[in-house]
C-alpha cells in the first residue's frame, strides 16, 4: 500500500516513478505535479464567468474543463474527453447521484415557479410585517432557516 505522503516531487510537471508492491510486482507510473496556486484557477474562472456571463451551467462546464485540463497534463483533447465522459456523463450512471441531481432540479423548478407566481414575494411581505425589531428579524431568520433547509442536498 502506498500512501500519498510517501510520494514527493521536487519540481512541477511530469515525474516518473517505479512503484513496487508486494504480491503485485513493479510498475512504472507517471505523475503530474501542479503548482498550488494554479489549482485555484478552475473555481476562480467558474465564479468569474458566472458573474460576467450570467450563464451558470456554461460556467460550471468551463470550470470542469479547466480542472480536467490541469489534471490531464495540459492536454486539451484529453481534457475535453475527460470532461464529458468522466465528469458529466459518468455521474448520471450512478442511481444515487442521478437521484440527487433530479431532486435538485425539481427543487429549483419549484422555487422558480413560486417566485414567478408571486408566492415568494407574498411570503416576504408577511414576514416583513412580523419583523418589527432587529431581534424579531433575527429570530425569524433562524426559524425560517430551519423551516426551509430541511435536507442536506436540497438546501
Amino acid at each position: 500500500r502506498i500512501y500519498r505522503s510517501e510520494i514527493t516531487t521536487q519540481s512541477y510537471g511530469k515525474s516518473f516513478y517505479n512503484v513496487c508492491v508486494t504480491d503485485c510486482g513493479c510498475r512504472e507510473m507517471t505523475l503530474y505535479s501542479i503548482p498550488g496556486p494554479v489549482t485555484l484557477l478552475p473555481p476562480l474562472l467558474t465564479v468569474a464567468m458566472a458573474i460576467l456571463t450570467r450563464q451558470v451551467l456554461l460556467s460550471l462546464v468551463c470550470g470542469i474543463y479547466t480542472a480536467s485540463f490541469l489534471l490531464g497534463a495540459y492536454n486539451p483533447v484529453t481534457a475535453f474527453t475527460e470532461t464529458f465522459s468522466n465528469y458529466l456523463v459518468l455521474p448520471f450512471l450512478d442511481p444515487g447521484k442521478a437521484a440527487v441531481v433530479v431532486f435538485s432540479c425539481l427543487m429549483a423548478g419549484l422555487i422558480e415557479m413560486l417566485e414567478r407566481c408571486g408566492g415568494a414575494q407574498g411570503l416576504a411581505n408577511q414576514i416583513f410585517k412580523l419583523a418589527s425589531t432587529a431581534y424579531h428579524a433575527a429570530s425569524l431568520t433562524v426559524c425560517l432557516s430551519f423551516a426551509f433547509f430541511f435536507d442536506d442536498f436540497a438546501s
